[in-house]
């Protein structure tokens, strides 16, 4: 009795973690901008400069709010598209400029531009700068990269929607900034690579771009930024004990952790990610980490199903989208 009530008090733990980290990985963000925070990217002295708006980045479409791109089997060279949005509730803004950085060893950045969108309308009375050449990381001690700066991967805007009107964009509205093209240079697996809105982007002797909201002609920024995160599927084929997803021949807690480590915290990647897949429900997820936690501590659980407790071949072969990078320890 001692034993099983243990066990669900660890459970109830693992699901409050699990929970939670499934609430983070349902989109990458950040809080870019917090009032009262010291480090809150805020002028000195300025109680106004944290707005409630949102920058993204986005796929499937102009109207999607989807931030998370997965796909099942690596093509060197797909092309993926993304939308970089606003989503505004402030009044009044007059213009902005931002930096979106990409991992150069992941993605090759193949197009980039405006519109359809307000930047299109500001082209002809406003300021529109477009730049994804000669782009350069400054770091925040030199913000003009006047001694310090390393090649980056990305490009940067900057808006002025109107120099003698009143143009502001519409409140309430979720505003397309630019849209850009990507290629996939190699498989990124579980844990994926992020296009990110950053405020570390120049050009080369230029200053650093900053992520900035114009109202009233004030900086403001924005309080939440959404990263773009392109994951990846299965990988390989060969034997395996399903449950071992660290691969050391034993299906224990162990097994477990690492599948919360990977999924969630960045952790290690499997290299049989059929093997991870507990329950054989073709999929890798929280499901099987809890899966194994109920066989290990929770009387009469059902074990993990072929190939178990021996090596063996998926039955389902590669139909169920998830394979073995390499076969497992000792394995034939």
């Amino acid at each position: 009795m001692k034993r099983q009530l243990t066990a669900a008090l660890f459970l109830t733990a693992a699901l409050s973690f699990l929970a939670a980290s499934v609430a983070a990985q349902e989109e990458v963000t950040r809080v870019f901008c917090e009032p009262g925070d010291p480090d809150n990217n805020c002028p000195q002295n300025n109680p106004d400069c944290c707005v409630d708006d949102t920058l993204e980045v986005v796929f499937g479409s102009v109207e999607s709010t989807n931030s998370i791109f997965t796909y099942d089997e690596f093509v060197a060279g797909m092309e993926i598209q993304t939308w970089q949005i606003g989503d505004i509730v402030s009044e009044g803004i007059q213009g902005w400029q931002l930096g979106v950085a990409h991992d150069g060893d992941a993605l090759d950045l193949v197009d980039v531009s405006f519109g359809p969108g307000p930047a299109v309308a500001a082209q002809s009375d406003g300021v529109v700068v477009l730049a994804s050449d000669e782009i350069q990381t400054c770091p925040a001690a030199d913000p003009d990269c006047s001694t310090v700066s390393e090649p980056a991967f990305g490009y940067t805007q900057s808006v002025i929607l109107h120099f003698k009107k009143p143009v502001v964009l519409d409140a309430g509205v979720r505003h397309l900034f630019t849209t850009a093209k990507y290629t996939l240079k190699r498989d990124v697996g579980l844990n994926g690579t992020l296009i990110q809105v950053v405020d570390t982007l120049g050009r080369t002797a230029s200053p650093r771009a900053g992520i900035i909201l114009t109202i009233g002609g004030q900086t403001r920024n924005p309080k939440v930024l959404v990263d773009g995160w392109i994951r990846g599927g299965g990988i390989g084929g060969a034997n395996f004990i399903r449950g071992n997803a660290n691969g050391d021949q034993r299906v224990n807690i162990a097994d477990a952790i690492w599948i919360i480590e990977e999924l969630f915290r960045s952790g290690p990647e499997s290299t049989c990610h059929d093997a991870a897949d507990a329950n054989n429900d073709t999929l890798m997820n929280m499901v099987d980490a809890i899966y194994l936690l109920n066989y290990q501590f929770v009387m009469e659980s059902p074990p993990p199903s072929a190939p178990f407790p021996n090596c063996g071949l998926d039955p389902e072969g590669d139909d169920d989208g998830l394979d073995c990078a390499e076969t497992q320890g000792t394995c034939p």
